[in-house]
């Protein structure tokens, strides 16, 4: 009867450790959406493309045709826009810090934060002739939740010959 118990109390451990070794419920990366489909913004005017997450909403475009405004409710907005290069005009790139999109080219990031909100600026000088932008405003709750997202769509950022160029 005692080796009946021992048997019970050993497999009641291993059973109980093996419930507590797992991850929390909803706390690993295999419940974030992986398979998420995107669609892809096209400016032909000034020739680039940015893609972002099929379910936010794509603005209509500006009436001089330098870009749109993409958003996702109150929690993400993104100016995505282009213009003829003005040195006078430009940011001070030596505040920026580097970041490669997925053509292989060098842009410069701009962060800020500021209460409750994070702000991206992607700036990308094409042959000091052409300036793209990207301008993301996010919720900082939504920025530190879903940094892939926003990563993915900055580094999709790419050029080709539009009206412009």
């Amino acid at each position: 009867m005692k080796m009946g118990r021992w048997l019970i109390l050993a497999l009641s451990m291993l059973l109980l450790l093996g419930a507590c070794s797992g991850e929390e419920e909803g706390s690993t990366e295999e419940n974030k959406p992986t398979n998420e489909e995107w669609s892809t913004y096209s400016n032909s005017r000034f020739g680039f493309t940015v893609d972002y997450p099929a379910a936010w909403e794509l603005g209509k475009e500006s009436d001089n045709g330098d870009g749109v405004q993409i958003t996702h409710g109150d929690e993400v907005t993104v100016l995505a826009y282009a213009s003829l290069f003005n040195e006078e005009m430009a940011p001070d790139l030596s505040q920026s810090e580097p970041t490669t999109l997925d053509n292989d080219r060098d842009a410069n990031l701009f962060v800020t934060k500021d209460n409750n909100t994070t702000n991206l600026q992607v700036v990308f000088i094409l042959d000091d002739r052409i300036q793209y932008n990207l301008d993301i405003t996010a919720s900082t709750a939504y920025y530190e939740t879903n940094r892939d997202q926003v990563d993915r769509m900055i580094a999709s950022l790419d050029f080709f010959e539009g009206t412009e160029g």
